[in-house]
């Protein structure tokens, strides 16, 4: 296998993701709320005094909350739309071999 034909199965795996809703929605929560609670950290850090008592239920309580929920909807977007393309008979070998070796787990 060349490194062209690499790069093209890779890159055809990564389309297939943004495709999907619900792993997009997944990854830009997950995204979202990491950039947010490291600001959030550095703003927290920095702050000469003591900061707003509801800061802390958005730092700690909810923003973890969200990172994980995001972390949750990625695979499960991905389980979905890999198990729809098997489905409709169109799942790329790269989509095998990248996540379940042999591709017959599921």
């Amino acid at each position: 296998m060349s490194a062209q034909t690499t790069v093209r199965g890779w890159s055809r795996l990564l389309y297939d993701f943004i495709q999907n809703t619900i792993g997009f929605i997944g990854v830009v929560l997950s995204t979202a709320s990491a950039i947010t609670l490291i600001a959030f950290w550095i703003y927290d850090f920095l702050l000469p005094g003591p900061s707003h008592r509801y800061v802390g239920i958005l730092i700690i309580l909810m923003l973890p909350g969200l990172f994980l929920l995001g972390l949750l909807l990625t695979p499960l977007g991905i389980f979905l739309r890999r198990r729809k393309l098997r489905d409709a008979g169109e799942l790329p070998d790269v989509y095998s071999r990248a996540f379940w070796p042999g591709g017959t787990l599921l």
